[in-house]
């Protein structure tokens, strides 16, 4: 018997249910509803008006992920959809892009692929906010999306389990057998201090099971969908069809509401939090370092340019020193008297 998802996140969640990277998780599971490119604050604010011929990016994948931002009708299908047992979610989105804000309660993610509509034409002038710009504001408003979500799920969807995919961005990958950095993405990666904040929240507080990352994934320049933090080495999606039939195990043999089953979760929460709290650390002193060999880097090009310098200048000085030229003004000859 398989056992159905559905997932709320990233492609880090999406892609564990794709069988050219995990050729084997039909036999565990079926995807039933997927959800990318939004964002929590928009998903739980209300729907906006659209005209369809604008949601136009040359890409039906693309474009019907829009228009559900737009539309807001992914929680009616989770509340329609009585065979879900397991929602994924994860934050990357919610880190990653601004929020239009197009009105009162309305929001919209402001993803790469809507910027390629026509309809992102009349809404780009919007105010934004973001967790990066306005992060007391926007984890405020987060919170509260977050809190009406399972609000939303516990009386619509009494049944479901969510599990938070802890997946970060990252920027190391193989190159001829050897570990290399993609400095883009490594820019990119420092989002991951935002998200270890927000799954803390949802850690802290709610009753989710959790998929850890392995800070020693790598993303796999190779990727069937191209080059991006998040498309990982093929190892990343066996790993997540192990960790979720582990956590499908004990749900089924302990039950969901078991004592012991709950004090497991709030464990594997606390560890989660733990390690991130570690990883935000290394993460930080990774940042000094860099900084700080930036700084020497800096200071070392000063000492070459100011040696280059002081060698002209010496080179100027002999010169003078040794000159019997009638064209030295009066300075320079007084100069050349104090040498």
């Amino acid at each position: 018997m398989t056992i159905e998802f559905a997932t709320l996140g990233s492609c880090s969640s999406r892609n564990i249910f794709y069988s050219k990277l995990n050729a084997d998780y039909k036999k565990y599971f079926k995807i039933n509803k997927s959800l990318e490119f939004v964002n929590m604050v928009s998903l739980m604010s209300d729907p906006i008006e659209f005209d369809e011929t604008l949601i136009n990016s040359n890409n039906k994948y693309n474009d019907d992920y829009i228009k559900e931002d737009l539309n807001k009708k992914y929680l009616d299908f989770l509340k329609e959809d009585e065979n879900i047992e397991y929602l994924i979610i994860d934050t990357f989105f919610d880190a990653e892009f601004n929020n239009l804000i197009v009105g009162k309660n309305q929001y919209l993610t402001e993803s790469t692929r809507f910027k390629d509509t026509a309809f992102y034409d009349s809404v780009k002038d919007c105010e934004r906010i973001s967790i990066q710009e306005n992060f007391d504001e926007y984890f405020d408003l987060w919170k509260d999306s977050y809190k009406r979500f399972f609000e939303f799920i516990h009386t619509n969807c009494p049944n479901f389990k969510i599990v938070l995919n802890c997946s970060r961005s990252v920027f190391k990958y193989l190159k001829d057998g050897n570990i290399a950095i993609h400095r883009g993405f490594k820019i990119r990666a420092r989002d991951n201090k935002y998200r270890n904040i927000l799954d803390t929240h949802i850690l802290e507080n709610y009753d989710v099971d959790v998929l850890p990352f392995d800070e020693t994934t790598l993303t796999d320049i190779n990727h069937i969908f191209g080059r991006h933090p998040t498309h990982y080495e093929s190892r990343y999606y066996t790993d997540k069809t192990y960790q979720l039939n582990e956590i499908i195990k004990r749900n089924s043999i302990l039950g969901i509401d078991d004592e012991l089953n709950r004090d497991i979760r709030q464990l594997l929460r606390n560890n989660q939090i733990l390690s991130m709290r570690s990883s935000s650390i290394t993460y930080e002193q990774n940042e000094e370092i860099d900084d700080l060999n930036k700084k020497i880097n800096e200071l070392n090009r000063d000492v070459a340019r100011l040696t280059r310098n002081k060698d002209y200048l010496e080179s100027e000085i002999d010169a003078m020193k040794n000159s019997n030229s009638w064209k030295m003004t009066e300075p320079l000859r007084k100069m050349k008297r104090k040498l």
